[in-house]
């Protein structure tokens, strides 16, 4: 339909490799042959991403849409090495685990932290898959030459308890990275009263910092990717081939391909009727659900859709905050399931999830059967879910979403 969506990527064959690819714009996301989960519990996805890939922000998200857990490294590290000083203070733990290390390096081995990993994950919830974010980000870790090594031998003790499922890396370039971060200082130079001379000398030191932390990482991680690519249980998707909304969608067509249930940790549930019919078939009045009767707002109903949509985004994002579940019924109102005449072209982050039944995420009053009747239910990045009568035509639902979410972002 040209709006964006699920679509099939056309995959080619290289060698040991297959490469998935969205075309237009292309999204690069190389996927090793082995890349899959294991049947053993807990499973296991370490990810990597270096400075300017934003994965922090990408592992959450992932997190929350498909209900993993994670485990970050940098911070068991700090923990265990706590207990080596003899006061430690909150407020300069960083500080002070670094003059630790710096004195005995020996104390960060990557033995030793594959234990202190393997301890961690034996506390948690052994059934669930767990995001393990190994890298830490702290420069002066990335450095000791005890942990950043050749890891083939260490990793198969550890993977004989608790194997690796494969990596996930999000890779950006060096050269595309220091790229970005010259043009950053071109568009915000630096102030100084040294004036343009002194600016451009300010400028240039952040630049040749930028490039050296890029540097270290890409040295740091390099022995763990390689043990993941050799092995094929590598998928590396390249970050600069996409802005954000491309990439994210990318990410979940990659692990919805996993056959990963759909676990999202839902903030809100939206459900779109259009017709006292739907609400009839839905049997709406069964379920603990909060009504919006966009009719019975006090606004001028011959307003364009777009502005109706708006109406209710506000009149959602200011509710109690405890009501999650909510019914927009567009009956009487201009936005119908006919209404959309024009193709809708533009890329939004959604994934269509297929169909669903309103049990599985509305709950009901009263126990007992409901007919069964199925919803197209479409997710945004936002920790919302969109659900639609089947018969709605999906380049709607897809034009509902980017309208909710455009008004937010203004």
């Amino acid at each position: 339909m040209g709006c964006g969506g699920s679509t099939d990527s056309p995959k080619a064959e290289h060698g040991n490799r297959r490469t998935s690819i969205f075309a237009k714009p292309v999204v690069n996301l190389d996927i090793g042959e082995n890349v899959k989960l294991k049947e053993s519990n807990p499973k296991l996805i370490f990810v990597f991403g270096g400075p300017g890939s934003k994965k922090g922000k990408m592992v959450y998200n992932i997190a929350q849409v498909f209900g993993f857990n994670t485990l970050n490294v940098e911070n068991i590290i700090l923990e265990e090495l706590a207990k080596k000083l003899d006061e430690p203070d909150p407020s300069r733990l960083t500080a002070q685990v670094q003059q630790l290390i710096k004195a005995q390096p020996e104390l960060l081995r990557l033995d030793v932290v594959l234990k202190w990993v393997a301890k961690a994950l034996s506390e948690m919830n052994k059934d669930q898959t767990i995001l393990v974010d190994w890298m830490p980000n702290l420069k002066y870790m990335q450095m000791v030459s005890t942990f950043v090594k050749d890891c083939h031998h260490e990793f198969r003790f550890f993977e004989d308890k608790y194997p690796v499922s494969f990596a996930f890396y999000m890779l950006i370039s060096q050269e595309k990275f220091v790229k970005k971060a010259v043009a950053e200082c071109a568009k915000h130079p630096t102030a100084t009263p040294k004036g343009k001379e002194g600016a451009a000398q300010t400028d240039e030191a952040d630049v040749t910092r930028t490039s050296k932390r890029a540097t270290l990482f890409t040295n740091a991680v390099k022995p763990f990717i390689d043990l993941f690519s050799k092995t094929g249980r590598l998928a590396t998707l390249d970050m600069s081939t996409g802005n954000a909304d491309e990439l994210w969608e990318k990410v979940v067509e990659f692990f919805s391909e996993l056959n990963i249930s759909f676990t999202r940790k839902i903030d809100n549930v939206i459900l779109f009727t259009f017709t006292e019919a739907d609400c009839i078939k839905l049997e709406i009045d069964r379920y603990n659900i909060d009504r919006i009767c966009i009719k019975d707002l006090p606004i001028d109903l011959g307003q364009p859709a777009e502005k109706l949509i708006k109406v209710f985004v506000k009149l959602l994002d200011t509710t109690d905050p405890i009501k999650k579940v909510f019914n927009i019924d567009c009956s009487g109102t201009c936005i119908q399931k006919d209404s959309l005449t024009k193709e809708y072209k533009k890329k939004i982050v959604f994934q269509d999830f297929g169909s669903y039944e309103l049990t599985k995420f509305v709950p009901l009053i009263h126990p007992g059967k409901v007919k069964p009747t199925h919803l197209k239910a479409i997710a945004s990045t936002e920790n919302e879910l969109c659900l639609f009568p089947e018969d709605t035509p999906i380049m709607l639902c897809h034009w509902i979403v980017s309208v909710m979410r455009s008004a937010r972002d203004k």
